[in-house]
């Protein structure tokens, strides 16, 4: 059948690229945040973007207008997963848009404005084209940016653009195809395709997704198993520290019981090599137990060493300054300390009478053990770091409390002289903090420590995620070490064995996505190829018609139809008259066009079940199908005043003709005639008869009936 031709489509209104805008940045914002969220990735992009996808397929259909929704939309999926950030965001933004820019005109000039992706010469580079390479300028650009913005270190800039590469290519690459044969007026592309591409290019993708983040969570177990071993390694350390801390403390003990007599002088001989060579410890002191009645003869006894001469008891006021001890039953004064020259605002301090430090010398005289006091400020120094005393019991040979050998700590010293700076490359970009999770501000550290710095800040930022914690014991009192990796720790100790299984599978993925796009795209043409063979087999090539062959076949199931009662049809032969001169005087292309006209005309005025063919020349016949022969009588008028009425304007001629119809019931009353040659024979007799009876008319013949 000739087909009218189409007029060409309007181009879209404002509303419509308005609405298209909408839906793109709208489609943009979801996706991003639903990917963000759903797929696993070890870095701060995303190995799967399917936006990308979405915003190439609809800028190469609607055109470079739709450039200002992609900016748009990838700026709110940016400020979304970025907490904010807006300049970082907008610039990210502007490089998807740059890149997409770019990557559209490419496949404009590659594969047109709708491609249809059927042939290898054109599937290939399209792919390659809204693929690899539109990652590699997206990824150049925003990656670019990112680190800009110090938002990467330089150690993880390689892993930032490979994920962001990933991310844009595989996403073009598995959305576009996806959007243009979802997109109206794709039908004649994509018909019977898409199911062929869809299902199996769904089914790689969740299966390369499970893949990956199989990998992605084998490689955090991986990563955090290793931290758990730094972090018990530091532990280990702090802890070993820690005892050789208080083995300096248990040395004065021993040397207060032995030494028959305590100087300034011997002190300072026995303890300053131990201090000297204990980073952590600020100070070693002798604290002697003094009773009420006791206080004057000690006070007294102290002043007689020279450099003792200004020696009293003291507490501190809660404005830290210090004053004369009051009246009390006990006291545990500072007699002797080690170093003097900075510690000497401690002497004569009474630790009884600081609630932190006298619960610490009680739970020490209770269990005659090594006891820490709760977080202090110390007396020595102004610093605002947090330190804490040790103390431990000094018993008689008759077991009487004779008083209290301290060691004054610095945390933060301590921390730092657990990790000798020939160990810190072990140790590089590694947060060490000191915590107490019994206080009310257990979050803040009591001291912290970063061995050795990868980067620095603000690059190097910490990862809280990966932070590991792990038990420490200090005289007592039960700690904690926290380690804290940076970010760019966590980068340097990555496997590459993800990346890798992400790129094999990402080659899979266009490889498959390429294949299934040209054989959907070549079934498709075949099946379109059959259509037009079976159609041209079956059709009449001038008028687009039956032909006869299938005409009889036709006709020959109508008269089985007829003959079993199934149904009632009714069989027409039509002959024009006068079409002859019209090829002898005008040619025979005038006839063809004549012949084309017609069988429009009459295709137009009978119903969409009925059938109607070219037998040969200018000889047609119809099957009215389901039509009493009463009415097939009015059908047949109407066919002879349609021909009649048309006229053939060739030339500075008008040609017209008529037809002459023979009409024949098919219905059990004619079931002698065994075949359908037999009923085409009987109705052309009657074809023939109203030629004979003046042209312009019809016959109706009935089975008993003989036709002259």
């Amino acid at each position: 059948m000739v087909e009218a031709q189409r007029s060409p489509q309007p181009r879209a209104p404002a509303t419509g690229k308005l609405i298209s805008g909408l839906c793109l940045i709208l489609g943009y914002l979801i996706l991003g945040l639903v990917s963000a969220r759903a797929i696993p990735s070890l870095g701060l992009n995303i190995p799967f973007w399917p936006p990308s996808g979405l915003a190439i397929a609809l800028v190469l259909v609607e055109g470079l207008v739709l450039l200002p929704a992609v900016t748009a939309g990838a700026l709110l999926t940016n400020l979304q997963l970025s907490g904010g950030q807006l300049g970082p965001a907008l610039l990210i933004a502007l490089a998807h848009t740059a890149a997409t820019a770019i990557v559209v005109l490419l496949a404009r000039r590659l594969a047109g404005k709708r491609p249809a992706l059927r042939a290898a010469r054109e599937i290939v580079p399209f792919l390659l084209v809204i693929g690899p390479l539109s990652g590699l300028v997206a990824a150049s650009l925003a990656v670019l940016v990112e680190w800009q913005w110090q938002l990467l270190t330089p150690a993880q800039l390689l892993q930032a653009w490979f994920l962001q590469w990933s991310g844009e290519s595989l996403g073009a690459v598995m959305v576009v195809p996806l959007v243009l044969m979802l997109l109206p007026g794709q039908q004649d592309n994509w018909n019977g395709r898409r199911l062929q591409i869809l299902l199996p290019s769904g089914i790689a993708l969740l299966l390369a997704l499970l893949a990956y983040s199989q990998a992605i969570r084998l490689e955090n177990i991986r990563l955090r198993t290793q931290f758990q071993q730094l972090a018990a390694q530091a532990a280990s350390q702090l802890n070993n520290n820690i005892n050789l801390h208080s083995a300096a403390i248990d040395s004065v003990r021993r040397f207060v019981q032995t030494s028959p007599t305590l100087t300034v002088e011997t002190f300072q001989q026995f303890s300053r090599e131990a201090v000297q060579d204990l980073p952590g410890l600020k100070a070693l002191s002798w604290n002697p137990l003094i009773l009420a009645d006791e206080r004057e003869a000690f006070v007294q006894q102290q002043r007689r060493d020279p450099q003792l001469a200004a020696y009293e008891l003291s507490e501190r006021q809660p404005n830290g300054t210090l004053i004369k001890a009051k009246a009390r039953e006990r006291y545990v004064p500072v007699a002797l300390i080690e170093p003097l020259a900075a510690n000497r605002a401690a002497l004569g301090y009474d630790i009884l009478s600081e609630p932190l430090r006298a619960q610490a010398i009680g739970r020490s005289q209770r269990t005659g053990s090594l006891q820490a006091t709760e977080p202090i400020g110390l007396v020595q120094g102004r610093s605002n770091r947090k330190g804490a005393l040790l103390v431990l019991p000094v018993k008689s040979p008759r077991g009487a409390t004779q008083g209290y050998a301290v060691g004054v700590f610095s945390l933060d010293e301590l921390l730092r002289s657990s990790f000798p700076g020939q160990e810190s490359s072990n140790w590089q970009g590694l947060e060490l903090e000191l915590i107490n999770p019994f206080q009310p501000d257990a979050a803040t550290p009591l001291a912290s420590f970063s061995p050795a710095r990868l980067w620095d800040a603000p690059q190097d930022r910490p990862a809280p995620a990966w932070a590991q914690i792990e038990p420490v014991t200090l005289g007592g009192q039960l700690w904690q070490l926290r380690l804290i990796p940076s970010q760019a720790a966590v980068q340097a100790r990555q496997s590459t064995l993800p990346n890798q299984l992400l790129l094999a599978c990402g080659l899979m993925l266009i490889s498959n996505q390429a294949f299934l796009l040209m054989m959907s795209g070549q079934r498709q043409l075949e099946r379109r190829q059959a259509a037009i063979s079976h159609y041209e087999a079956s059709h009449d090539h001038l008028t687009g018609l039956l032909n006869r062959r299938s005409f009889l076949m036709a006709l020959e199931q109508a008269h089985q139809e007829a003959r079993q009662g199934m149904a009632e049809h009714v069989l027409l032969a039509i002959d024009l008259d006068h079409f002859k001169p019209v090829n002898d005087e005008a040619g025979h292309a005038a006839g063809d066009r004549l012949l084309q006209e017609l069988a429009q005309r009459m295709q137009a005025q009978l119903r969409q079940d009925d059938v109607l063919a070219r037998m040969g020349g200018d000889e047609f016949a119809a099957i009215l199908r389901l039509c009493p022969l009463q009415d097939s009588e009015a059908v047949a008028r109407g066919l002879l005043q349609t021909i009649a009425s048309y006229s053939l304007e060739w030339g500075r001629r008008s040609f017209q003709v008529t037809a002459s119809i023979g009409i024949q019931a098919m219905d059990q009353s004619n079931s002698q005639q065994r075949s359908a040659e037999a009923l085409l024979d009987r109705v052309d007799q009657a074809l023939y008869q109203a030629k004979r009876n003046g042209r312009n008319t019809l016959t109706v013949v009935t089975c008993t009936e003989q036709l002259a």
